[in-house]
């Protein structure tokens, strides 16, 4: 790899393919902390290489994998793995989306903000569809790459440091980082890992709860952000989905119904039923 740079506000980098191509690639880490969980992670790794191998980057706003990379430390232990994503010839210049959000005072579009609120949920909509997980969707883990026509940015979702098969076991796992969470429901996030059993510390058990606690008021408050602001930006209808994606997991939820019905026989949330709420709503969307 030539020309290894940090991508700012994110955990990937930007590089050069090293031989005659220079192909711009982006590379995307992914650390396996739990030795106990190397041999399931490679393997998850290397399955989700192989579905992305064939994605459309022009229709999912997923990068094309290239393949991956081992990572060793300094006693030759593998501690993760990279993920490397071909950047599409007619674009260049990754920058997170939570950098151009910080930088940019220019208004855009309504038709633009929509556009690129599309292509996301695309993304999300083919990994659910692919039985993946990806559990880490935020501004540090989308690329906003320039085209070389101006106007036609598009977003890449990368990030997948915390994804997992449909099928794989869940570990309720957030992030120590309270802003990490804001993009996880409350009932998805524990910093420290599953809550502990009665024979451990009672005090930590205490100390999950408040975060579960304050979790749930930072919820409360984006709803209400949303109601109060999102109206008169992006109409009712787009309003309507964004408050759907934060109140999913909630009982009596008015966007999703009952979490029964996003279930299948075996308990895997399935993509479907994503589709049906989030994606074609946005898509059906004209103004």
């Amino acid at each position: 790899m030539q020309g290894r740079i940090s991508i700012l506000n994110t955990y990937a980098d930007v590089g050069a393919v090293a031989d005659a191509s220079h192909d711009l690639v982006v590379i995307d880490p992914l650390h396996i902390v739990e030795e106990s969980r190397l041999k399931n992670s490679m393997k998850d790794a290397r399955d989700i290489a192989r579905i992305l191998a064939n994605v459309d980057p022009s229709i999912f706003s997923l990068l094309t994998c290239r393949g991956l990379s081992k990572v060793y430390d300094s006693s030759d232990r593998i501690t993760g793995v990279e993920f490397i994503f071909n950047v599409p010839p007619a674009f260049r210049n990754p920058c997170s989306l939570r950098t151009y959000l910080l930088a940019s005072n220019i208004p855009h579009s309504l038709d633009y903000r929509f556009r690129i609120a599309k292509l996301i949920a695309r993304s999300i909509s083919f990994l659910h569809s692919a039985q993946i997980v990806h559990k880490n969707v935020s501004p540090e883990t989308i690329l906003l790459l320039e085209h070389s026509q101006p106007g036609l940015e598009s977003p890449f979702l990368v990030g997948f440091e915390k994804f997992r098969r449909a099928e794989g076991q869940t570990y309720l796992k957030g992030d120590v980082f309270w802003e990490k969470n804001l993009y996880r429901h409350p009932n998805n996030q524990n910093p420290r890992g599953a809550i502990p059993s009665p024979a451990l510390d009672i005090a930590k058990h205490l100390e999950n709860k408040d975060l579960r606690a304050r979790a749930f008021r930072i919820k409360s408050s984006l709803v209400a952000m949303a109601e109060a602001h999102l109206p008169e930006k992006m109409g009712r209808v787009y309003t309507n989905v964004v408050l759907a994606c934060l109140t999913c997991l909630d009982p009596n939820n008015q966007g999703f119904g009952d979490e029964a019905e996003l279930t299948d026989k075996d308990g895997i949330m399935v993509g479907v039923r994503y589709i049906e709420k989030i994606l074609y709503q946005i898509e059906d969307i004209s103004f």
